[in-house]
């Protein structure tokens, strides 16, 4: 997401649904890269699985098919707010 300009973001509340959220550079991984017609290496995807969807406490976020965030149970927060993935676009590093 710092590709983007942004050094985090905040979700407060939860959907009724399940969602994704799309960071763009000026404001399941195979899925969302077809859905949003780009190739594999223009996205980054942090998405969870079902142990996030059913709030396991010791769920994770797979990055890009191969990174990890396993814990604290971090895929269970994204789970409980319905939150499934979060792509972000290609971009540079701002620098200050």
């Amino acid at each position: 997401m710092k590709r983007c300009g942004i050094l985090g973001i905040i979700v407060q509340g939860a959907s009724k649904r399940w969602q994704y959220l799309v960071v763009k550079e000026d404001g399941t991984a195979d899925t969302l890269t077809t859905d949003l017609g780009k190739k594999e290496r223009e996205i980054s995807v942090l998405s969870i699985g079902p142990a996030g969807e059913n709030l396991v406490k010791w769920s994770g976020i797979v990055v890009d098919k191969g990174h990890a965030a396993m814990h604290n149970g971090i895929g269970a927060v994204m789970g409980s707010k319905k939150l499934k993935a979060v792509e972000r676009g290609t971009g540079l590093v701002p620098h200050e």
